[in-house]
């Protein structure tokens, strides 16, 4: 049993590290796929998120894909260009995004004079339809590309905690309740409307944007009567707008950002509080505004291929570590058993030793010597 448990284990331990540190080494060695593309957007290729090889492109030929989008998320996509010489000065690539109506989202030019230029180009699907088709093209603008790869993702952004977009209208307002929430703008998605069952009384919304924004927030009551309406100062500003809410029932609260308010392709994080004024969980900021006693602060969310990856690896080295050393303490465990019967077996089988009953022998006593005469002695032996 012994022998064959080492048998397993030893080959087991040396395939677990062998494949840890395989991983660590090139966690990313996935094969990409080819993706030639179309020749205008009426088209263009259907395509995943996923690593690709681009086509050689001549001078100003471009190549078209499209790409299915959910709304709240983001498109991104990360080309590598290779010129096909150098010889000019460097080597100039350009990704655009379209629409369903081929109307133009994103340009993103990048020149370099480097042996690869990279340009990233980014943007935020809106809530204009729960799910759309967003086109992209892939252009040369120089002496020819020779090759190039394409890195394709989808990231969800999506708002209050739920699994989509906030609506872009009143009337597609996103229902929420009192509480803490992160959402999501960018010069694509520049509204986001919530509508919050309230109170008469006062209401409050506090914001906190990142450190390029510059939103506006409208809160609405429910006949859509604008109540109170406010705008950053200064970018990354903290503030916050109260409204006097004259009956029970919606409330809207509107949030704004676009091109010239700072939001830009990528998308844009913001935290926001919407709470009755008086309320024990909003704390004055000193500069007019107000933040959560309570603060959450979530970072911009970020996919990394070969951190997935890794992290898979690591869990399965973990789960192997686990089973080896369950097998190591069956085996442990099995053998320190029969020794433990045995010794039982002993100490219940061996009779107790009874007292001993030997007593210290005690010896005679000697009798006195006689005071009389031995003469008189002798004349006491017994006659014959």
């Amino acid at each position: 049993m012994k022998a064959c448990i080492k048998c397993i284990v030893k080959p087991l331990a040396i395939l677990v590290v062998a494949a840890f540190f395989g991983c660590l080494i090139n966690p990313t060695k996935v094969q990409a796929a080819d993706a030639v593309g179309g020749d205008s957007l009426g088209t263009a290729v259907q395509i995943t998120p996923g690593q690709y090889n681009g086509p050689a492109l001549e001078f100003e030929q471009a190549a078209y894909y499209k790409i299915t989008v959910n709304a709240g998320q983001e498109l991104k996509v990360v080309g590598s260009f290779i010129p096909m010489t150098t010889s000019y000065g460097g080597t100039s690539n350009s990704i655009r995004f379209y629409d369903e109506n081929y109307v133009q989202l994103v340009d993103q030019y990048e020149n370099s004079s480097v042996a690869v230029n990279v340009v990233t180009a980014t943007t935020l699907a809106s809530s204009v339809k729960s799910s759309q088709t967003y086109y992209i093209e892939i252009t040369d603008e120089s002496w020819g590309t020779a090759s190039s790869t394409l890195d394709i993702s989808l990231t969800d952004r999506f708002d209050a905690n739920s699994t989509t977009d906030a609506g872009q209208t009143i009337d597609t307002a996103l229902p929420i309740a009192l509480g803490e929430y992160n959402g999501y703008l960018s010069q694509v998605d520049t509204d986001d409307y919530y509508s919050v069952s309230a109170a008469a009384g006062q209401l409050s919304v506090s914001i906190t944007p990142y450190v390029d924004m510059s939103p506006t927030i409208e809160i609405y009551d429910q006949d859509r009567t604008l109540l109170a309406s406010q705008w950053a100062q200064n970018a990354g500003e903290i503030f916050q707008v109260t409204a006097n809410i004259q009956k029970a029932g919606n409330v809207y609260v509107h949030i704004n950002c676009d091109m010239n308010t700072g939001c830009v392709d990528e998308a844009y994080e913001y935290a926001f509080t919407v709470a009755a004024a008086n309320s024990e969980n909003l704390i004055s900021t000193g500069n007019g505004g107000t933040t959560s006693s309570t603060s959450t602060t979530t970072q911009p969310v970020t996919e990394s291929k070969s951190t997935n990856y890794l992290w898979w690896i690591i869990a399965a080295v973990v789960v192997a570590v686990i089973v080896v050393l369950i097998i190591i303490f069956a085996s442990r465990r099995k053998k320190s058993q029969p020794t433990t019967a045995t010794s039982s077996a002993a100490s219940t089988t061996t009779p107790p030793v009874a007292p001993s009953t030997d007593r210290p022998v005690t010896p005679a006593p000697t009798p006195p010597a006689s005071s009389e005469p031995e003469s008189k002695q002798s004349d006491k032996q017994p006659r014959a």
